[in-house]
């Protein structure tokens, strides 16, 4: 046999190889995905209607109007190992924000990082990243399917559980697009207002200090999705980023925000160090039913006790 027909049968035999695999990961991917199961609150029953400018008027205590919010996406960051925490997550988002699905957020896309897991679920876009590299990739990779200009962070262990004012809600990301500020944290925390300078007393905003702690801080945030992708730096962790991030920010001379006074989100870390917070857990089960297979600590979680649970 010539050495050109041999050449020609390995040839042959190496495509097949590789269209062989390349099939066979394909039909792997897609027949193992495994669709999680979650429980999530019904809405309130509070109704709505749209008066003829067409903003949505809510008949709730407050009796105000609330335009719908635009530009604006929900961003989960998690993974496959954490999707245990989707169900109680969900289930308070929607409860405790229930114009996601009636209100000014109602056209707002909620996405949610993910591996080979999903959830079915109208507002919620599953982004699949099958081969992880680390949280800063994923992120990345996610803020390239994300059409809208500003992205709210949501960390897939905090446990929403107290009402959210739209209206307040809505103030504070009109007032972040009106100063082109490209950061809003909405969790109060005195170590992060040391330096700064109050921009809005009625909206009970700070601007943070230009080279302050924490200054790109992953609580409950809201980000300019461009300058977001910029302060991500490929290979960092979650925790490596919060510090990095912030040095990367002293150089950005707009400003980052902060919120002080009463709370725009009241929320509880339920994850801590690759445990449940016993505490968190007990309180999830006294609303919703929810079965999980991880260790329990009696650590109490990060700003426990400026508030009590309800």
């Amino acid at each position: 046999m010539s050495f050109k027909k041999i050449w020609f049968l390995l040839s042959i035999a190496i495509v097949s190889l590789y269209l062989g695999l390349t099939i066979f990961d394909f039909v792997y991917k897609k027949y193992t995905e495994e669709e999680v199961k979650i429980n999530i609150s019904s809405p309130t029953d509070f109704k709505n209607d749209i008066d003829v400018q067409g903003f949505l008027k809510q008949a709730n205590p407050q009796d105000h109007l609330v335009p719908e919010i635009k530009d604006l996406s929900i961003l989960v960051p998690s993974c496959d190992k954490y999707s245990e925490l989707w169900s109680p997550f969900f289930h308070f988002l929607f409860k405790n924000m229930p114009w996601l699905k009636t209100g000014s957020l109602r056209s707002s896309s909620i996405y949610l990082i993910t591996g080979r897991k999903k959830i079915n679920h109208e507002r919620i876009v599953n982004i699949k990243i099958d081969e992880e590299k680390s949280w800063s990739d994923n992120m990345l990779k996610a803020l390239d399917v994300i059409p809208t200009k500003y992205v709210l962070i949501v960390l897939d262990d905090y446990i929403i559980y107290e009402n959210v004012s739209e209206k307040r809600f809505a103030d504070l990301f009109n007032f972040m697009k009106e100063t082109n500020a490209p950061y809003m944290e909405l969790q109060k925390d005195p170590g992060r207002l040391e330096g700064g300078e109050i921009v809005s007393r009625p909206l009970s905003l700070t601007r943070k200090a230009q080279k302050g702690s924490y200054r790109a801080s992953l609580q409950i945030c809201i980000w300019e999705k461009d300058t977001l992708r910029r302060m991500l730096k490929s290979g960092e962790s979650i925790w490596e980023f919060e510090i990095s991030a912030t040095k990367r920010t002293f150089d950005d001379t707009r400003p980052y925000l902060i919120t002080h006074g009463d709370y725009v989100f009241r929320y509880h870390n339920l994850a801590t160090k690759g445990k449940l917070c016993k505490i968190v857990v007990d309180f999830i089960r006294n609303d919703m039913d929810w079965d999980h297979t991880w260790k329990c600590t009696d650590e109490i979680p990060w700003g426990y006790g400026q508030y009590d649970l309800q």
